[in-house]
């Protein structure tokens, strides 16, 4: 998870660190689904990528977590969630209805993601475009993750935006 309050990334990018998933383009998974990238990992380690020129992008994101389900209930009902891809023309996605159910992960971790975005966009060799993900809040949004307290990153934070990140991504 991307916050503005600095570039830390917090229990949902341990989490898809932790399970091997934070890599800013995945191969994919057959021929026709093309290749995967993750703005989130891509803009919290340097910002731009590269992919195969003629093959289809889908965009993933990490996810979003927090130390108890009402909290993550509380996100899902405060947030607007939209991905942009800014290239020759600008397209914006209102995402926010697409968010899954609060999932218990661990003692005092749960998470709520996204399904992956396949976007219809192929990229000529060269070609670049910028991809964000960007989520506002209708409300202050509480992030706390059990032990909250000063000794680490755990909250309690109130966030009224998480993001923009961005991810220059160009056709190799």
């Amino acid at each position: 998870m991307w916050h503005v309050r600095g570039t830390r990334i917090l229990a949902a990018g341990v989490l898809a660190i932790a399970a091997g998933l934070a890599v800013v383009v995945a191969p994919p998974a057959s021929a026709d689904d093309g290749v995967v990238v993750s703005v989130l990992s891509c803009a919290n380690n340097g910002g731009s990528t590269s992919v195969p020129s003629g093959t289809p992008i889908t965009v993933h994101h990490l996810g979003y977590a927090e130390g108890t389900r009402g909290l993550v209930q509380d996100f899902l009902l405060k947030q607007d969630t939209t991905l942009t891809v800014a290239g020759d023309t600008t397209t914006v996605y209102d995402v926010s209805g697409q968010w899954g159910d609060p999932q218990k992960i661990d003692r005092g971790f749960w998470l709520t993601d996204l399904p992956d975005q396949p976007i219809g966009l192929v990229l000529a060799a060269g070609q670049t475009v910028a991809i964000t993900w960007n989520i506002t809040f209708s409300q202050p949004v509480l992030v706390a993750y059990p032990p909250v307290g000063p000794t680490g990153d755990n909250g309690p934070d109130l966030l009224t935006q998480d993001g923009p990140a961005t991810c220059l991504v160009t056709g190799s």
